[in-house]
């Protein structure tokens, strides 16, 4: 026997609308109208399926199906089916009130209180990437193309530095609602493909949609049962205590001929889920504004790079020689930040500041001084 209970989904990105212009739009006008409000969304269903290879090769795949009916009352009702690499099938429904997501051959099903912020963050997460590039990346109209029956604008997003850890991404625009049909990102060897493959904006609506028949035995358990507790404790530290925690002296940054100033020294434990970890973070400040942040710790054999690694193409790393020893950086668009391990000690120098560079970080390792 089974019973009928009503579950929640958290939805999908991928979903803006907005008027069209008339005439043949630019490349600006197909982006502002694609990252327009969505908040009057009309009812759709709609399948798309995600892959993501490496080296050509592919790792992960997945398809999901979606239904979505807005309510006047600003909330949605919804239902969506995961299913990964072609194995079981993940329900996720929601009634626009409470949620509950069930995997086939699970003896749980996990139910808690849907928040509608929530939701729209995880609607509008890919149109949201589309608009941080737009200062990031080169933007090219490449023409009119059809995806699966549909009419849509090609866009092509390059980045403009070729050292930078970000991705070179293509969208495929509907000309009609606005939606984003297809995504294609490249980042070094990873390629992401995300693509619609059936799509109706008029729906048939069913109350059935929004439950589903759960085995007899499955057990309904709120979501809070299953949230992992943290616990987290921050101790202030002179560098004399630093020095007496690893029984040796530390290298820091020379304040006089970087302008900067060691502002703190924090020691962070955190325990969770059966999980201990440890955090000494050093806050450099220039003109009283965070500037750098240094991280020391002692590598563990698992944390030691293996040769396979080093092989990997990995966009915005570098290998390096850092004060004698070997090291690699890593320059993304909002982070940049050095590690090299030095007797025994792992350093790992970081910064946000747009300013600082990957050669600045290298050149500030190479005046480090020794603390005592």
């Amino acid at each position: 026997m089974k019973r009928k209970v009503v579950m929640s989904l958290i939805p999908a990105a991928f979903v803006a609308m907005s008027a069209c212009n008339e005439g043949e739009p630019s490349k600006e006008d197909i982006l502002a109208n694609a990252l327009s409000e969505s908040d009057e969304l009309d009812a759709f269903y709609m399948e798309t399926d995600m892959q993501i290879s490496m080296e050509g090769e592919e790792t992960e795949k997945m398809n999901a199906k979606e239904w979505h009916f807005p309510e006047d009352s600003g909330i949605s009702k919804d239902r969506k089916e995961l299913t990964r690499n072609e194995g079981t099938t993940t329900y996720i429904v929601s009634d626009g009130d409470m949620s509950l997501s069930y995997e086939e051959g699970d003896t749980e099903a996990v139910q808690n209180e849907v928040i509608q912020a929530e939701m729209e963050s995880e609607l509008n997460q890919r149109l949201q990437m589309v608009e941080d590039y737009q200062d990031t990346h080169d933007i090219e109209l490449v023409g009119e193309e059809e995806v699966n029956g549909r009419d849509t604008y090609h866009v092509l997003m390059e980045t403009s530095d070729e050292e930078a850890a970000n991705e070179d991404v293509e969208v495929w625009i509907d000309q009609e609602n606005w939606l984003l049909m297809k995504q294609i990102s490249h980042m070094g060897d990873l390629r992401l493909t995300f693509e619609i493959i059936d799509l109706d904006t008029d729906p048939e609506y069913d109350e059935e949609l929004f439950t589903l028949d759960l085995p007899e035995d499955v057990e309904i358990v709120d979501n809070q049962v299953n949230e992992i507790e943290v616990e987290e404790s921050v101790e202030e530290l002179s560098v004399d205590e630093v020095e007496d925690r690893f029984g040796q002296p530390v290298l820091l940054l020379d304040e006089e001929a970087g302008g900067v100033e060691l502002e703190n020294i924090e020691y962070i434990e955190r325990s969770y889920d059966n999980f201990d970890e440890e955090e000494l973070t050093f806050t450099y400040v220039k003109n009283q504004e965070p500037f750098m942040e240094m991280r020391i710790d002692e590598p563990t054999e698992e944390q030691q790079p293996v040769e396979s690694e080093r092989d990997i193409d990995i966009p915005g790393r570098a290998e390096h020689t850092i004060r004698g020893e070997d090291g690699h950086s890593t320059d993304m668009d909002t982070l940049r930040y050095i590690i090299w391990t030095e007797e025994g000690l792992r350093y790992n120098l970081s910064t946000q500041q747009p300013e600082v560079s990957v050669d600045d970080l290298l050149e500030a390792a190479e005046r480090m001084e020794s603390s005592s």
